[in-house]
């Protein structure tokens, strides 16, 4: 039998995650309408980086909008270090069977509701 090699997390590299912000970005969490009861676990998991004031669960208007990028959970944190430390964890773990990408947003984005590049 030929056993496949375990599943790596991809690095969070902070390169090309820009500076950080209050503001964590998580995609490919979840598919669109698998939102029910998100918002209180994503609270409940990145408090354990730090104060979160809010988290915001979008999804896409745009039909073409990929499904891995379609609910956008954004994590407003009271500091830039706590979205730094929740990145670096959050950053490739397994959430569902899917892994999770993180990334800093634009905070005037986040407070005009631009959730949507």
């Amino acid at each position: 039998d030929v056993v496949p090699p375990p599943l790596k997390r991809p690095k969070f590299d902070m390169w090309t995650m820009g500076q950080p912000t209050r503001i964590l970005l998580l995609t490919n969490m979840v598919g669109r309408g698998d939102t029910e009861d998100l918002d209180g676990e994503v609270q409940e998991e990145c408090g354990k980086y730090g104060r979160v004031l809010k988290v915001v669960i979008y999804t896409s208007k745009n039909p073409k909008c990929p499904d891995d990028q379609a609910v956008r959970i954004f994590v407003f944190f009271t500091e830039a270090a706590s979205s730094k430390k929740a990145a670096m964890d959050m950053h490739g773990r397994f959430f569902g069977g899917r892994s999770v990408r993180a990334s800093f947003y634009a905070e005037d984005k986040f407070f005009k509701g631009q959730l949507e590049d």
